[in-house]
């Protein structure tokens, strides 16, 4: 088949900084290129991979720069003219030479301009809940399927874009589990990279470290439960919301970290190159997602900790309970309860056995139900499914367009 998947425009195709829109797009695209799928990607490029190694096709959105003089007249959106611009030039070049089988949209700034465009099949995915507003909903309806990646975003589709639930359907985040898995031998290299004793429990944040994540919290909740135990705290992810740095709230988590008397127990390792993410998963005993937001995804970080058998302590936002079964695979926590989260640290501290059971519990999860290559395989007999349908009820399949090549 002919994919074109259009990416976020706010960070690179896989992410620099750190963003599951980029990480998603990128593993979702390679996987279809390793199926000899003819795959294009639109979005902003990563200087350091190499596309046409890996099978993708890669088309570079317009320079923001050459915006700045409309800058005042657009009144700060003039990355969404960029992008829509970039993201026309691209399609038009591509509906010149064959068709499109499936085209692929994921993210509100550039979701206007493929719906001037032919396809087989528009899909429109949401990583984030969707605002209930007028152009989301007209745009909406342009595409063939909207598509969200947790049932609590399915629903919030149907909810706030009254999209028909029969044209609604769920492509749940995923992970590479033959990448992020466990492995005693990275556990015991990080562990001595980072200076870990073998006695001590070690809790992992990864992260951006904004307000919204509630790393604030879990800095009280560890200080409170690490009294009396040998713990540390890892700390991974860039300061801010991916290139804005917020300095302001990264300089308040620094006092605060002093004024609990933890300095010695917390180790901030910033930005992590993605392939080094799985000896840091190793080394840690636990995964905490303090979150404070209504997180829409399952959260890329939850998959990565149980596909390497980590138990994940959260407090019960969005469609983190989609992942996390409570007291299976992990612990959720009432948002906001910090006394709650530093039992459920103490506890998973303390008995070793139990969190050894959460941990091989969410790695069967992963395995089952979140692996890339699975999530991919029902992806495409979705898609096979609604290009039929849409044949059926006389769309462009019956207007003369080759069947898609499988």
């Amino acid at each position: 088949m002919r994919i074109i998947l259009i990416s976020t425009d706010k960070e690179p195709t896989p992410p620099t900084l750190g963003g599951a829109i980029g990480i998603w797009v990128f593993e979702f695209a390679k996987e279809l290129a390793r199926r000899c799928h003819e795959v294009h990607v639109i979005g902003i490029p990563n200087t350091s991979v190499d596309y046409d190694n890996m099978g993708i096709i890669f088309h570079k959105l317009l320079a923001k720069p050459k915006f700045e003089m409309l800058e005042p007249l657009l009144g700060g959106k003039q990355t969404i003219l960029t992008s829509s611009l970039g993201v026309m030039k691209a399609l038009s070049e591509l509906s010149k030479q064959k068709p499109i089988d499936v085209m692929q949209a994921h993210y509100f700034n550039t979701w206007v301009a493929p719906t001037i465009f032919k396809a087989r099949l528009k899909v429109q995915i949401w990583h984030n809940m969707p605002k209930a507003n007028l152009t989301n909903r007209i745009v909406a309806k342009k595409y063939d399927l909207v598509c969200g990646v947790s049932r609590y975003i399915c629903r919030k589709i149907v909810e706030h874009l009254r999209v028909k639930p029969e044209n609604v359907a769920l492509i749940p985040d995923f992970v590479d589990t033959e990448f992020m898995r466990p492995d005693p031998k990275l556990r015991k290299m990080y562990r001595e990279k980072l200076g870990l004793e073998d006695s001590e429990f070690v809790v992992l944040y990864v992260g951006r470290i904004i307000p919204q994540k509630g790393l604030h919290h879990l800095l009280t909740a560890f200080a409170k439960g690490s009294r009396s135990r040998e713990m540390k705290l890892l700390i991974v992810g860039p300061r801010g919301h991916f290139h804005v740095q917020d300095l302001a709230y990264f300089n308040y988590l620094e006092h605060l970290i002093t004024s609990l008397g933890i300095r010695e127990r917390v180790l901030y390792l910033g930005r992590i190159p993605r392939e080094q993410l799985p000896g840091i998963y190793n080394a840690c005993d636990a995964v905490a997602i303090p979150t404070l937001m209504e997180e829409g995804g399952l959260l890329l970080t939850s998959l990565e900790a149980m596909a390497c058998g980590k138990p994940v302590i959260a407090y019960n936002s969005g469609a983190l309970r989609e992942a996390i079964m409570h007291g299976k695979t992990g612990i959720l926590v009432e948002k906001g309860n910090i006394t709650r989260f530093s039992l459920s640290l103490l506890q998973l501290a303390e008995d070793p056995a139990y969190r050894n059971r959460l941990g091989c519990s969410a790695r069967r999860l992963c395995e089952e139900k979140f692996d890339i290559r699975k999530i991919v395989d029902k992806t495409m007999k979705l898609y096979l499914k609604y290009i039929s349908v849409k044949a059926n009820e006389g769309g462009f399949l019956s207007k003369g367009v080759p069947s898609p090549v499988v």
